[in-house]
């Protein structure tokens, strides 16, 4: 980590600043209220005012410059007169007074704080740093937070020049910024260890024990107790329990949809929600329980000594009924709903691992109910040993080059021509064989596994596409699947974007094809994201539709370019009319919206005709080929392309 000094009689460059006295103090607009007791107690907390320049974080603000092509990049602390600068690039001034400070301003939002012309922003344009050096025109900054929830600092950025930030700049300034808090996190718990070790006195060592305790088992958002604290209570409470055979609950609660959510919120809107929902949460439990938060969207409430089921019962309910609210951030009302499983002592585990872990497994069976459900732990059905190995190689697939790809043409009906393929990933596992993906897919979208998954997939068919263009094979579509986790995941669209640059790839040659359960869950952000990924070139395509929603009427709304009839339609048609009928609005809606049309799973030559006649564009299916891997696919394009 490296020095960690706190040098207090350290010399300082002062910015100099006509008319910067606390008479001229430009106020900060209103924003959220601070008490200025606490954030001050939270800032000197860190250790870091006055302090020798640190690598981490000189590093870090030298990245942000490069990344957003900024003149100048700050570590902010906003002291009780003047704004310390723990980092700085391309500014020699080491402080300013804090009358004249823009991060006054940031530290008062939950959000990132952006002037894009200073001049022409009535607060700013009378400013002795915009009218003097260093002449600034535009700032962005995001608020940096100690303990308690308390806004410290920023991390800014600084241009001399009026402009913007696009959405992908905005994420990477909010994304270094939750580093930055990250790093001063570390470091206190670095100062409070090293203190502990070498105490000046045994008040210095208790006062450094308490301190390093606190940081290690608090969540630094909430301030909840953190998962070791946690697991603690419960091991504790065992012996007790068991004494007094009383009963207690592990409930789990975790945010329905919180990865679409928050992609679609401003900085710090997501954490708005966690703070909210903690707050909620503490206010529905007894003196006695505890809640606490154990990671990401996850908290678990631990509810002590209840009286049989009807206590239970109640408590449970009064537990579900805090964690649905809504609620407004910025000008957008957002609606919370979480999923809830539990799990009983002594009944489900007697141990804090097997209690939490059972609960972990009733909350995954809650979301697939549907949002907001309440669902108990049930014997038999965690995951059985056979899928948690399963599971547990698949975490080294990618790392052990045990997954190949295998690609699947779909052709033009009326020219019967391989315009596209899709992508498909199998795994080839050291000891099992060929694994299917009906068999390992639904366990990488249960562990997470599949945000990794899908990226991998989709670079490999990116770099495969890439290398048939190289070898005059340049006409064809490369399909792939956008996973639910990573449709609704802020990285998706900067993902997408460095694949194409690496590959120099044309944006039309990537289909993204996303399911229609994902479009329909949040319509707003699924266009949202649409659109974004169509700004790249990209098509998008509906896949499995019409087994989800009943979402012809949406299909205007979203910026789709075909839509993919899933397999079963296919195989009905021919003996159900009323399939057929299904089928037959589905193509005349989608012809009239002008998408292209494609069919999955055909197999005969009789359902090949039927879909020409309905005037289906495409066709997937073994009547043409199986899924093939890339060597193959590569052969089956150039004897085609050959026998033209």
């Amino acid at each position: 980590m490296g020095q960690l000094p706190n040098d207090a009689n350290m010399r300082t460059k002062k910015l100099a600043l006509p008319g910067s006295s606390m008479d001229s103090l430009n106020m900060p607009d209103t924003g959220a209220f601070i008490d200025e007791q606490l954030r001050l107690a939270a800032l000197q907390a860190t250790g870091l005012l006055d302090t020798s320049p640190e690598d981490m974080f000189d590093h870090l603000t030298r990245a942000v410059c490069d990344a957003l092509r900024v003149p100048i990049a700050l570590v902010s602390l906003v002291d009780a007169e003047r704004q310390w600068f723990k980092s700085r690039c391309g500014l020699d001034a080491q402080e300013t007074p804090r009358s004249v400070s823009f991060c006054a301003h940031a530290i008062r939002r939950h959000d990132m704080f952006v002037v894009q012309d200073t001049l022409a922003d009535a607060r700013f344009s009378n400013n002795p740093l915009v009218t003097g050096e260093p002449h600034i025109r535009f700032y962005a900054g995001v608020p940096l937070y100690g303990s308690d929830r308390q806004p410290i600092g920023t991390l800014c950025v600084i241009d001399r020049v009026p402009r913007t930030l696009s959405e992908a700049e905005s994420r990477i300034l909010q994304s270094l910024a939750r580093a930055t808090q990250e790093m001063i996190r570390l470091r206190q718990v670095a100062l409070a260890a090293t203190g502990l070790l070498r105490p000046s006195s045994k008040g210095d060592a208790k006062a450094f024990q308490s301190e390093l305790s606190l940081l290690l088992t608090r969540d630094p958002l909430t301030g909840l107790p953190n998962r070791a604290e946690l697991e603690e209570r419960i091991r504790a409470s065992i012996p007790m329990w068991r004494q007094q055979e009383a009963l207690a609950t592990i409930a789990v609660v975790n945010v329905d949809n919180f990865d679409g959510i928050n992609a679609a919120l401003t900085y710090g809107g997501g954490d708005q929600i966690l703070v909210e929902l903690s707050r909620l949460l503490r206010g529905a439990i007894g003196a006695e329980d505890l809640i606490s938060r154990i990671g990401g969207d996850t908290f678990v409430a631990l509810l002590c000594e209840h009286h049989g089921v009807d206590d239970l019962a109640v408590r449970l309910d009064r537990l579900s009924q805090a964690a649905q609210f809504g609620m407004q951030i910025d000008e957008r009302q957002v609606h919370v709903t979480c999923g809830i499983g539990f799990s009983r002592f002594p009944a489900d585990g007697d141990n804090a691992d097997a209690l939490i872990n059972a609960a972990c497994v009733a909350v995954r069976e809650a979301k697939q109910t549907g949002r907001g459900a309440l669902q108990p732990y049930r014997v038999g059905s965690g995951t059985t040993h056979s899928d948690y190995l399963l599971e547990r190689d698949l975490g080294r697939a990618i790392e052990n080059s045990e997954l190949e790809m295998y690609y699947q043409p779909k052709v033009d009906l009326v020219t019967q021509r391989i315009t596209g393929v899709e992508a498909l990933v199998r795994w080839h596992h050291p000891s099992r064989g060929m694994v299917g993906p009906a068999e390992f897919i639904p366990l990488a979208e249960h562990t997470g596994l599949i945000v990794p998954l899908s990226a991998w997939t989709i670079d490999r068919a990116c770099a495969e596409l890439a290398r048939w263009r190289t070898l005059g094979v340049d006409d064809v579509g490369m399909a792939v699947n956008l996973s639910s986790r990573l449709f609704s995941s802020a990285g998706l669209v900067p993902m997408i974007a460095d694949v194409l640059r690496r590959y120099r790839l044309p944006g039309c040659m990537l289909d993204l094809e996303v399911t229609e359960s994902s479009s329909m869950a949040d319509p707003v952000l699924a266009a949202h994201l649409m659109r974004q990924l169509k700004s790249l070139g990209a098509t998008i395509s509906v896949d499995d539709f019409g087994t989800g929603y009943s979402s012809l009427s949406y299909l205007k709304d979203f910026p789709v370019d075909a839509i993919k009839i899933d397999r079963s339609f296919v195989i009905d048609m021919l003996t159900s009319e009323g399939t057929l009928a299904i089928m037959q609005g589905m193509i005349a809606t989608a012809r009239r919206l002008g998408l292209t049309i494609v069919a999955e799973g055909v197999e005969t030559t009789a359902q090949r005709d039927l879909l020409l006649r309905e005037r289906c564009d495409v066709a997937q299916g073994y009547l043409y080929s199986r899924p093939v891997p890339g060597e193959a696919c590569l052969a089956l394009l150039r004897a085609e392309r050959k026998a033209e």
